[in-house]
């Protein structure tokens, strides 16, 4: 392997490094004069005293542009800064707009009534939320009714009904329907899923959809951004349940949460398991390995087993004042699957082994703690600083028991690892006078895997990895229509794996941004992006284990970096009961890691291992939809596409497929019902595979009211024969498996839960609980 920088050399360039972001910091950061901290808070009615919710409050000063938005009691908070006084508006569809002169310094309370009116303001309602369009991004403010219909901040989104996005409430998956990358974040703080899911519905005051993100969020391309609610005083305790029967399933929780001014703390507590009884896989294999190698093995499985539990806890301290938030969190997660067997018949044409029955047994778990840290802080009127710190600290444990009953003895795995990381970034943003700014954004990440190996091939194997990452983003608007974003970044990456010299690479992370406000109504954007990826641990190492009597899976530390390119222009329409969104979208991965069986004569072995060859394209353009309709009370969602996939190189591949989604929502007092579908589908993925699922469907009934929540749902209810297809060409080796698992068949599911606030009100965001960890281990 060719050597691309010394170890010495690495160290002078991150000295030089270093003290080239400092300067860079200091040079940008003036003399800054704070401004004075202002405030004003009341109450919103309308003409007849009715308290009104979802009013925007924007305060404009030489500072800047603060806003918020009044509660379902129509009350108000707003902090600003400004050396001067302050312009403060309130708006409202269907009223007409107040504006109020307050002075500065000082903390005021300020009722205001808005009278009726049929002129139409600079905002958009859609739906029976509010969808208030600005420069870069889109604000949906949910009504009561997708509030109360929702178990947690996974629902309210699919509630929303949000074009560019898809959400499977029964999976809890949240994706973009034109395939863009989209990432999660909770006030600015970027989060997982899991912690989506524990938000509670009545805490999110509204959710920001940006399309050109790296302005705001460096290095992002869509990113959700929920806005939770802040109180000073009181709690709240929280109990959840979801149970899901057919495909055996429980995710069971309790959390509690309390405030008291600047403070807030909260604990979490829970734990899953689940059971699947199908039968396992049905495969055909044909290996082609030499004249008097080539057989096919026919394996069929008819005892299948798989159970897997978590249990998890979290502890959580936030600090928060006018402009500062520092949050500290931990949490402690055991892993285990003490049980996952398949036996299964096994016959082989010609009968080169004799024809028998196979049994595998596997037995893993893990035990995972994380530490998190993160701060914002508002430096001046045009200056903020942001950082997150996490580390994290595992040790997993991987059994794989597989005997041939007559053919030959067990074939034995067993594998102990050590595992930690961490990931460090701090982000920069300044604001200056020309409609401009500017972000820098430092990363730093670092992996590294212990293993040892032992059983019927017994090694020892160390893994690390290396990321630093810098992303300067200028950002420039012309004429307050179009918005410029130019990303100018790279990563430098170093690894090292047990026997192998260290190999430390430069790559270029460039991104592009263009963002068009054609009207009040609708908008245009672009975004480009260019970046790489390292293979996976797991992938990259030395080591190798043997799979049956005549196949070794074998890691290869020779793998190259892969390229990624993503490309995505559209077109978005707001109007009041229709929204909408038509795309095209590209996605590349150029030097990609291929999985590759290669025979091996002299030891009369097929080895399964990994190359860099070929690349993949995808390029898929569609139509996403919403209609609104009977008072808001129907959603009705739909997307139709076309997608074009190529895999080049090695084994190359393509599919070519037309496809649609559809889903809906009815809203009647204190229920809900909701219903999706998806056709049949097929995916050819970049790791070679072949994959055709069944139609997919599923209905829900729910009830919310006074804290108390239920929902029953069902999924593929007509489903009689659970699985899904795979297969692929490797040349040596090709097989075809038919997939038979509990998850692909039918499934009801029961949740509840319940939750009272103490005090008042308050606000829930949850923790990503880290229940999964990383791992680097090679598995057959």
């Amino acid at each position: 392997m060719k050597k691309i920088m010394t170890i010495k050399n690495i160290g002078k360039m991150g000295r030089h490094f270093a003290s080239g972001i400092l300067l860079i910091f200091l040079s940008m950061i003036p003399a800054v004069v704070f401004a004075q901290n202002s405030a004003v808070s009341g109450k919103v009615v309308d003409d007849s005293g009715k308290p009104l919710k979802n009013v925007s409050v924007t305060a404009k000063t030489g500072n800047g542009t603060f806003s918020t938005v009044s509660d379902s009691k129509g009350t108000y908070d707003l902090l600003f800064d400004t050396a001067d006084s302050a312009t403060v508006s309130y708006k409202m569809l269907g009223f007409e707009t107040e504006v109020r002169r307050v002075p500065s310094g000082k903390k005021i309370k300020l009722d205001v009534a808005l009278h009726h009116t049929s002129k139409m303001l600079g905002e958009v309602t859609v739906s029976g939320s509010s969808a208030i369009v600005t420069d870069n991004h889109v604000s949906f403010i949910p009504n009561k009714q997708q509030t109360n219909a929702s178990f947690s901040g996974i629902d309210l989104l699919f509630n929303l009904m949000i074009p560019q996005i898809d959400v499977n409430k029964f999976t809890g998956a949240i994706s973009s329907n034109d395939k863009a990358a989209l990432a999660l974040y909770i006030d600015g703080r970027k989060v997982g899923p899991t912690e989506i899911g524990q938000l509670r519905p009545k805490d999110i005051q509204h959710v920001e959809v940006y399309e050109n993100a790296i302005d705001k969020f460096p290095n992002e391309q869509r990113v959700i951004n929920f806005i939770i609610r802040k109180y000073d005083y009181g709690g709240y305790v929280s109990i959840n349940t979801d149970t899901r029967f057919i495909n055996t399933q429980g995710n069971y929780r309790v959390q509690a949460s309390f405030d008291k001014k600047k403070m807030n703390y909260l604990v979490l507590a829970g734990t899953e398991f689940s059971r699947d009884n199908g039968d396992g896989p049905l495969s055909d294999e044909y290996y082609t390995m030499g004249t008097y190698r080539n057989f096919n093995k026919h394996s069929e499985s008819y005892d299948g087993l798989t159970k897997n539990q978590n249990h998890y806890g979290m502890f959580r301290t936030t600090y928060k004042n006018g402009k500062t938030i520092i949050m500290g969190q931990a949490g402690l997660s055991w892993n285990e699957m003490p049980t996952s067997r398949y036996s299964s018949s096994v016959a082989y044409t010609p009968k080169i082994y004799s024809s028998t029955s196979s049994d595998i047994n596997t037995y893993s778990r893990s035990l995972s703690s994380f530490v998190n840290g993160y701060f914002n802080t508002q430096l001046s009127r045009s200056q903020s600083l942001n950082g997150q710190l996490t580390f994290n600290y595992g040790r997993n444990r991987y059994k794989r028991n597989y005997r041939e009953n007559g053919t030959t003895g067990e074939i034995l795995s067993n594998t102990g690892e050590s595992v930690y990381s961490y990931d460090a970034r701090i982000t920069y943003k300044t604001a200056f006078k020309h409609n401009n700014s500017l972000s820098l954004l430092l990363w730093n990440v670092y992996d590294n895997s212990n293993s040892d190996y032992s059983g019927t091939i017994s090694m020892t194997q160390k893994l690390s990895t290396f990321d630093l990452l810098f992303y300067p983003t200028y950002t420039h608007v012309f004429a307050k229509k179009l918005m410029l974003s130019v990303q100018a970044g790279f990563d430098l990456n170093t690894y090292k794996i047990t026997g192998h010299s260290r190999v430390t690479k430069v790559w270029p992370r460039p991104a592009l941004t263009l963002n068009y406000n054609i009207n009040r109504k609708s908008s245009w954007f672009m975004n480009v992006k260019m970046g790489t990826t390292v293979p996976q641990m797991s992938y990259l190492n030395s080591a190798e284990q043997r799979v049956n009597q005549y196949e070794i899976i074998k890691g290869n530390p020779d793998l190259g970096t892969m390229k990624i390119l993503n490309g995505l222009m559209a077109y978005n329409l707001y109007v009041k009961n229709f929204s909408m969104s038509a795309y095209v979208n590209y996605e590349g991965y150029l030097d990609l890691t291929k999985n590759a069986y290669i025979y091996n004569q002299g030891s009369s072995d097929l080895i399964h291992t990994y190359l860099t060859d070929g690349n993949y394209h995808n390029v898929q353009y569609g139509l996403n939809a919403v209609v609104k309709t009977l008072r808001n009370s129907l959603q009705l969602r739909g997307s139709v596409y076309m997608q074009h996939q190529y895999l080049t190189g090695l084994n190359e591949e393509h599919v070519v497929r037309p496809g649609f989604n559809i889903a809906a929502a009815y809203y009647i007092k204190n229920f809900s019902f909701s219903g999706y579908y998806s056709p049949f589908n097929k995916m050819l993925s970049p790791s070679m595979s072949l994959s055709e699922t069944r139609a997919d469907y599923g209905l829900t009934a729910s009830w919310g009211h006074s804290g108390w929540f239920a929902e029953v749902g069902i999924k593929r209810i007509f489903e009689n024969h659970a699985h899904t297809l795979s297969y692929y060409d490797f040349g040596t080796y090709r097989y075809r498996t038919v997939n038979r698992s509990d998850v692909f068949g039918r499934q009801v599911y029961v949740k509840l839960s319940y939750n009272f606030d103490f005090g008042r009100k308050v606000n829930r965001e949850k923790v990503d609980v880290n229940t999964g960890g990383k791992s680097g281990i090679l598995k057959p």
